[in-house]
């Protein structure tokens, strides 16, 4: 996969990556208004909030793609016409330790599994506990 979003991690960063969000393979798990801390370690940052609200973290495996694991940060995006829910996301290679950002519908094109995770509803990380 060609683009110029690609950051390697230390194998310490993507340890702490792996074990602070545990999920089996082949499946998907959410973490309602999470943030990974290695994420901030390499530069990643959160949207900005004066515009976006963060939803949490989806994480998810391919059981077919077992080396990878895809993240997803997604926000509520407050933008003047209209409110939607948007998703970064975030190919893991465990073999190679490369974290690679995903811009608008690649991940999809890259895999049809994740077809509409972009800009798809995003109402299962909503915090019901408040």
């Amino acid at each position: 996969m060609k683009t110029k979003y690609k950051i390697n991690l230390t194998s310490e960063q993507a340890r702490s990556l792996l074990s602070n969000y545990p999920i089996n393979t082949g499946s998907t798990s959410f973490f309602s208004l999470a943030f990974p801390e290695t994420f901030q370690e390499v530069g990643i940052n959160q949207r900005p909030q004066s515009r976006f609200t963060l939803l949490g973290l989806t994480i998810s495996e391919d059981p077919d793609r077992a080396n990878e694991r895809v993240f997803g940060i997604s926000y509520t995006d407050h933008d003047d016409d209209d409110q939607h829910d948007s998703e970064d996301h975030f190919l893991f290679s465990k073999n190679e330790l490369i974290l690679t950002k995903l811009i608008g519908k690649r991940l999809e094109k890259y895999n049809k599994k994740y077809k509409n995770t972009h800009h798809g509803d995003k109402s299962y990380l909503i915090n019901t506990d408040k």
